[in-house]
């Protein structure tokens, strides 16, 4: 359960962070007339979790607006993947009239959490001048 747990925080993570550190990610790539297209293109690739360090790391070392957005959309295929897993596991071992509670506190909690933290910790790395970090580099 815990892993599940922690597999949705750091999935939804990644989303709550970039909405802290977009304006300065925006400003270093030079991609203001592309913006959209650093969080949306999240949103249409989320299919399969094995992406998903892969995306971090590339989004860790973008050298341009292109690869960041490119790396967004590596990552957005391995958080769909990480989230389908995690609603999979919980319908094959939990009984059907557990599963709310079960789903409930995955996903609630999970996704509460990670919005939280998300923007704190992306507000101290942007300003310590490491949005980097907050990715795998």
């Amino acid at each position: 359960m815990a892993g599940l747990i922690l597999a949705v925080i750091i999935s939804v993570l990644d989303g709550s962070a970039l909405s802290t550190a977009l304006l300065t990610i925006l400003a270093e790539l030079d991609l203001c007339p592309d913006y959209v297209w650093v969080v949306n293109i999240f949103f249409l690739t989320q299919t399969a979790r094995r992406f998903f360090v892969l995306g971090s790391r590339l989004i860790g070392g973008a050298s341009s607006g292109a690869m960041l957005i490119a790396a967004r959309g590596v990552l957005g295929v391995g958080a769909g993947g990480i989230n389908m897993m995690a609603n999979m596991i919980v319908r094959d071992l939990v009984p059907l009239r557990d599963r709310s509670a079960f789903m409930g506190l995955i996903f609630g909690l999970g996704a509460g959490v990670a919005a939280v933290i998300g923007p704190l910790i992306a507000g101290a790395l942007t300003s310590a001048g490491a949005w980097r970090h907050g990715w795998c580099r």
